[in-house]
């Protein structure tokens, strides 16, 4: 994480034309996936806040109110199983697609299960992913924006 830090510090400023926020869920404390998806899309000119570990949804949704961003990004590597996952994870899907928000999600924990209940507008199994999708968002900025369920092929 150390290394991470010094390279976003070593990062030229990015526009503020394309905001990003990403977090991860409460329970899930893991911030190495978040943190370098910050510093991918950085590098390719968005003003991504990786807004921290371990976040109830309702705080990631307050966020999106407060700070309208173009994307939205949520690292899942742990579901507590006491918590509805999938009926939270609902709200904040509603909240980005009512918003036009587009919400990309990655993660070890979003099982093939998992990602046929959830509704989003694209699922990265890798940052190259992550990537190429946000690069489309700020070349046809109205693409990304409505999430869609995931196909069966998926």
């Amino acid at each position: 994480l150390r290394v991470l830090y010094e390279l976003r510090r070593l990062q030229p400023q990015p526009s503020i034309e394309h905001l990003a926020l990403g977090g991860t869920i409460q329970g899930d404390a893991y911030s190495l996936a978040p943190t370098m998806a910050e510093l991918v899309l950085r590098g390719i000119g968005w003003n991504a806040i990786f807004l921290g570990s371990s976040l109830p949804i309702p705080s990631l949704i307050k966020a999106i109110h407060e700070n309208r961003p173009s994307l939205f990004w949520l690292s899942v590597s742990y579901v507590d199983p006491s918590v509805d996952f999938i009926s939270e994870f609902g709200e904040l899907s509603k909240i980005c697609t009512d918003s036009g928000v587009a919400l990309a999600v990655g993660g070890r924990a979003l099982t093939e299960d998992l990602r046929r209940q959830m509704v989003y507008s694209a699922y990265c199994d890798t940052m190259q992913q992550l990537e190429s999708f946000a690069k489309t968002l700020i070349s046809h900025p109205a693409r990304g924006a409505a999430s869609r369920k995931p196909s069966a092929s998926r």
